[in-house]
C-alpha cells in the first residue's frame, strides 16, 4: 500500500519523502524523520521575466532557474532591449506574475509603470524598431540583399562547376 501523502506540505516534500520510502527508510508515519528546511532559498526554481520600465510589459528570460543564476538572466535582459529593462522572478511553480519582484525584493506592482502596457501605447516605449519605421526597412533591404546575393552565387557556383561524364 501506498504511503499518503500530505500534498499541502509541497511536490518537493512529497517528491523526497517518497524517495526515502523507496529506499526502505519511513516516510510518513511512526518513525518518520522531519523534513529540514533550510532557511537558505538561493536554489529555489524561479521563473525570470525580463521588464521594460517605461511601460510595464515583459517577457519571460527563462521559465526554471534558480536564484545563483539570476546575474545571467539580468545580463540577458539589460542586452535584449534598447529602452531601459529590468529583472523581475517569482517562485515556479507556487506563484504568478502579480507576485513577481526584483532582485532587491521589490514587487513588480509597485513600479510606476507596472501593467502600463494594459492600457497605454507609448511609441517611444520599444526594444525594437516598429516595422513600417526607416530603421527596420533598412534592416530588411539589407538582409534581404545579402540573401539574395548569397543565392545567385550559391546558383552561379553550381552552374560554373564542371560536369563528370558517365
Amino acid at each position: 500500500m501506498q504511503p499518503r501523502h500530505d500534498w499541502s506540505t509541497g511536490l518537493d516534500e512529497a517528491f523526497w519523502s517518497r524517495q526515502r520510502n523507496r529506499s526502505g527508510q519511513p516516510s510518513d508515519g511512526e518513525g518518520a524523520r522531519p523534513v529540514k528546511r533550510s532557511a537558505d532559498t538561493r536554489g529555489q526554481i524561479v521563473r525570470t521575466l525580463c521588464v521594460r520600465l517605461c511601460d510595464g510589459y515583459y517577457w519571460p528570460i527563462s521559465f526554471a532557474t534558480t536564484k545563483r543564476r539570476l546575474s545571467v538572466d539580468a545580463r540577458r535582459c539589460e542586452s535584449a532591449c534598447s529602452s531601459p529593462a529590468k529583472l523581475f522572478f517569482h517562485r515556479n511553480p507556487g506563484q504568478d506574475t502579480a507576485d513577481m519582484v526584483d532582485r532587491d525584493g521589490k514587487p513588480y506592482r509597485e513600479l510606476p509603470a507596472a501593467f502600463l502596457y494594459r492600457t497605454r501605447y507609448l511609441a517611444d516605449c520599444t526594444c525594437r524598431p516598429q516595422p513600417w519605421e526607416e530603421e527596420a526597412a533598412a534592416r530588411h533591404r539589407a538582409f534581404s540583399q545579402a540573401s539574395g546575393q548569397a543565392a545567385i552565387g550559391s546558383k552561379a557556383a553550381t552552374l560554373d562547376a564542371p560536369t563528370r561524364s558517365r
